[in-house]
């Protein structure tokens, strides 16, 4: 999947290492830029705000504002023009970068609530992923979706207070 290096900013490939597709809908925003392009986001997932991927701040969706720019990979930042409360279905998207670059450009995190602390609940399967293979996150999946479960609400808590 296309996205920034963390290092150094530049334009890179990064594996996926796991994708969850939620069952059912839930409440997510739809971040319309000024060039018209959208992107869908559950509340709290971290979206990238400033002028450049070197100066950007990991913010939770439910945080950014109209006038807001976000981190794209080609050309200038991207303002947000209007954010809309909608349902839909939501898919998770790990990646080994801990970044994806969106068709518009848009850079974002895979990550929600807080990067280091939900980087590490997903630590163990990246793990699994880099030692074992795809195939073994496959079969552990119904296993890894439930322990997601579990320990999301605690990432939330903990990310809330800092």
């Amino acid at each position: 999947m296309r996205t920034v290096s963390s290092s150094d900013g530049t334009e890179m490939c990064s594996e996926v290492y796991f994708t969850y597709a939620h069952e059912g809908n839930y409440h997510a925003f739809e971040v319309e830029m000024e060039d018209s392009s959208k992107l869908t986001v559950s509340s709290n997932h971290l979206l990238y705000v400033g002028s450049s991927f070197e100066n950007r701040k990991a913010t939770m969706a439910k945080n950014v504002m109209v006038g807001d720019t976000l981190v794209s990979s080609v050309g200038s930042a991207k303002e947000i023009t209007s954010i809309k409360d909608i349902n839909t279905e939501l898919v998770n998207v790990l990646t080994m970068e801990g970044s994806v670059e969106l068709e518009s450009g848009v850079v974002i995190s895979t990550n929600s609530y807080h990067e280091t602390l939900y980087s590490a609940l997903f630590y163990p399967i990246k793990l699994m992923y880099l030692w074992i293979g795809a195939p073994a996150v496959k079969k552990a999946e119904p296993y890894l979706t439930n322990v997601g479960d579990v320990l999301t609400p605690y990432v939330s808590m903990v990310a809330d207070s800092l």
